[in-house]
């Protein structure tokens, strides 16, 4: 029964909490004391590492200036030729290196007779039957 210690006590609720505050009261003083002098230590140590107003400044402005750009990139919409080269992109990826290549040149050879004001509808002609080669069926 040594846990009704604490109970048999003959002192009221008042005169307990009384002692007990001035414990209390004594302690946060401790406390205290230890807070300010580890803050006084601190306090020298952290002075050295604070940074000028100057390089503070150009620090915020580079933050700002990336802040905008981002925001920028965010609100630009990607023109509908972003989005075809995109899938064009998609879709050679999943070609074999060979056939990859083979589209790359026909991609460019339409390109070519587009800037040159050339291109019509029969203007590039892929795999006619005379000129197609003979060609194994991993190639295709």
């Amino acid at each position: 029964m040594l846990f009704l210690v604490d109970q048999e006590s003959e002192e009221t609720p008042s005169e307990l909490w009384s002692s007990r505050s001035i414990e209390g009261d004594e302690e946060k003083e401790d406390i205290n004391e230890t807070v300010e002098t580890s803050l006084g230590d601190a306090s020298t140590s952290t002075k050295s590492f604070t940074p000028t107003p100057a390089k503070m400044r150009v620090k915020i402005d580079q933050q700002e200036e990336l802040l905008t750009l981002a925001c920028k990139r965010l609100h630009d919409t990607d023109n509908e030729y972003a989005k075809i080269a995109s899938v064009w992109a998609d879709e050679l990826r999943k070609m074999s290196p060979t056939q990859m290549l083979f589209a790359k040149k026909a991609i460019n050879d339409i390109l070519f007779e587009g800037q040159m004001g050339t291109l019509h509808r029969h203007s590039i002609i892929i795999n006619t039957p005379e000129s197609a080669p003979l060609m194994d069926s991993s190639d295709q």
